[in-house]
């Protein structure tokens, strides 16, 4: 029989191990949506938008939907279609929101430098807070001082964008000797 009381995950590594299993294998995977969907829509300027936010839908679904899997090991009343709708839907808000933010580019570039850092600040404190904002709006239901997952969620995307940054970008410079052509 589960405890009805949520438990705080603190007495247990495996919790945590089980968690960063899932929601790396869940990221990993959901985010071949948007790669698929950047393939797809290469040569079609105007599908690229729809079809990138669609494709942020799926990607915040698969993870919302590993998070859940463990999750539910330790708040078994947390609402999987809550938890998984919520990370959709704020996964596919932060696509609209970066690829708004690139496509823009010639008009914010143009902004004094005070501006843009402020600019910046707030659309990148809106990206990196809409899943776990989202996510909260169930935990809430469950978890005193629940609002803390903001933060933590915003922390942990910072991490994993920065071990992103530090991997990817030397696998695509055409210079790399893994992929020059002899």
């Amino acid at each position: 029989m589960s405890d009805p009381e949520p438990r705080s995950g603190r007495e247990s590594p495996h919790f945590l191990h089980s968690w960063l299993v899932w929601v790396s294998l869940g990221e990993s995977v959901g985010f071949l949506a948007p790669a698929l969907a950047q393939l797809a829509t290469a040569s079609l300027p105007a599908a690229a938008l729809p079809s990138m936010v669609a494709a942020g839908a799926v990607e915040g679904a698969v993870l919302g939907w590993s998070q859940t899997r463990v999750l539910r090991s330790r708040i078994p009343a947390v609402s999987r279609s809550n938890w998984i709708g919520g990370t959709a839907a704020a996964a596919a808000f932060s696509w609209f929101l970066g690829l708004q933010a690139s496509a823009s580019a010639d008009v914010w570039t143009a902004w004094p430098v005070p501006l843009i850092i402020v600019a910046a600040a707030a659309t990148g404190s809106l990206l990196l807070c809409s899943i776990g904002l989202a996510q909260w709006l169930e935990l809430r239901r469950h978890l005193p001082h629940s609002a803390r997952w903001i933060a933590a969620s915003a922390a942990a995307w910072c991490v994993g964008l920065a071990v992103f940054f530090l991997v990817a970008p030397p696998l695509w410079q055409r210079d790399s000797h893994r992929f020059s052509r002899c």
